[in-house]
């Protein structure tokens, strides 16, 4: 296992919005950001994905992976990789943050 390095983790949301606006959001106004982790990383490699300014705590992450969320929320979320079973790495995984909003 090791940590993914910063520069395979991109953050998608303008692509998503096809550049219209800043953030994206769900429901009652809850914020997402979505992560793209870039291919080649092995099965149990874990990254941190820092939540967004517009939220107040990342509370859920969803995507290929495991995370380390309790069930109030974090300032940030270390996911861990999974993978297939059968191969040495991963495609590229994309990793949704759904948080609360942020305090005013």
């Amino acid at each position: 296992m090791a940590s993914v390095a910063t520069s395979n983790i991109s953050r998608i949301d303008r692509t998503i919005a096809n550049n219209l606006g800043t953030s994206l959001s769900i429901a009652q106004g809850l914020p997402i950001a979505v992560y793209r982790i870039a291919s080649g990383q092995a099965p149990g490699d874990t990254a941190v994905l820092p939540k967004i300014p517009e939220m107040g705590a990342v509370v859920t992450a969803l995507g290929a992976c495991q995370h380390n969320l309790s069930g109030t929320g974090a300032t940030q979320v270390t996911v861990t990789l999974t993978g297939n079973g059968t191969t040495a790495t991963v495609g590229a995984v994309d990793v949704v943050v759904i948080g609360t909003p942020a305090s005013s």
